[in-house]
C-alpha cells in the first residue's frame, strides 16, 4: 500500500507522470511477499490462510467503514512527518486492494489444502494398490 500511495502521490492529476522508483520497488516487494506467502502454503496452508484473513480484516475495515478506519489510522499512526504518506496509504486501502489480496490468499490456501489432501489420498491409494 505504501508503494501504491507513493505512485498515486506522484501522478494524481498530472498529465506528465514520471515513474516513482521507490513506489515501484515497494509494490514489487509487496507482490513478491504475497507470492512467498502462497509458496509457503506448500509447506502448510495455514500460512496463506492466516495472511489472507489478516488482509481481509484490515481491508474490510477500510472498504466497508472508511470514515472510521481513516479516523483511527490517522489517530494511531500519523505524525507530522508521515501524515501525507499515511493519508495516501489510507486512500489506497479504501479502494479494496488489500481486501482483494486477502480473498486471493484465502482462496490459494483453500486450493493448496484441497490439493494436499487429494495428494495424500492418492498416495495412500497407490500404496495400497502396490501391496495387493
Amino acid at each position: 500500500m505504501l508503494g501504491q500511495s507513493r505512485i498515486l502521490a506522484q501522478g494524481v492529476g498530472r498529465s506528465d507522470v514520471d515513474p516513482e522508483t521507490l513506489g515501484i520497488v515497494l509494490v514489487t516487494l509487496g507482490v513478491l511477499l504475497a507470492g512467498l506467502i502462497v509458496v509457503l502454503g506448500v509447506w502448510t496452508p495455514t500460512v496463506p490462510f492466516t495472511g489472507g484473513l489478516l488482509a481481509i480484516l484490515v481491508g474490510a475495515a477500510f472498504l466497508f467503514a472508511p470514515v472510521q478506519a481513516h479516523r483511527e489510522t490517522v489517530r494511531l499512526i500519523s505524525t507530522e512527518q508521515n501524515r501525507v504518506t499515511v493519508l495516501n496509504s489510507i486512500t489506497v486501502a479504501t479502494t479494496g486492494g488489500l481486501f482483494l489480496t486477502g480473498i486471493l490468499l484465502v482462496a490459494a490456501a483453500t486450493a493448496l489444502s484441497l490439493v494436499r489432501r487429494r495428494g495424500l489420498a492418492l498416495g495412500a491409494f497407490r500404496e495400497q494398490s502396490h501391496e495387493a
